[in-house]
């Protein structure tokens, strides 16, 4: 299951530079704890890319990840995925408090690629 989206590939080529920013970040916080607060990139090609700290590991949220790729149905993304590297996660939104899909990293190069 390819992305449709000619984005897609751009963004596989910058995901690597994102992800490297994305760690020294999460690396560079004085707190870390075993489920923390969400962290916003922003990169001009892409949009919005939410990430959390789950145990030492960056993870990000899956809508997050089909919305650049260009990706719909979670359900079919889903049985690609390694269980073990998926989470259900709980973010506070301006509608309040929502559950969502978050992945580990190597589960969002599953999405990727």
């Amino acid at each position: 299951m390819q992305s449709r989206k000619p984005i897609a590939k751009e963004f596989k080529k910058q995901v690597m530079k994102i992800l490297e920013n994305i760690k020294f970040r999460h690396r560079n916080e004085k707190n870390v704890i075993s489920r923390g607060e969400l962290q916003i990139f922003k990169n001009e090609l892409f949009g919005e890319i939410r990430t959390v700290n789950i145990d030492g590991d960056i993870w990000f949220v899956l809508k997050d990840l089909m919305e650049i790729l260009g990706l719909t149905h979670v359900t079919n993304l889903m049985k690609r995925l390694n269980e073990k590297g998926c989470s259900k996660i709980t973010v506070l939104t301006t509608g309040g408090k929502q559950s969502v899909w978050a992945v580990n990293e190597s589960n969002m190069y599953k999405c990727v690629l």
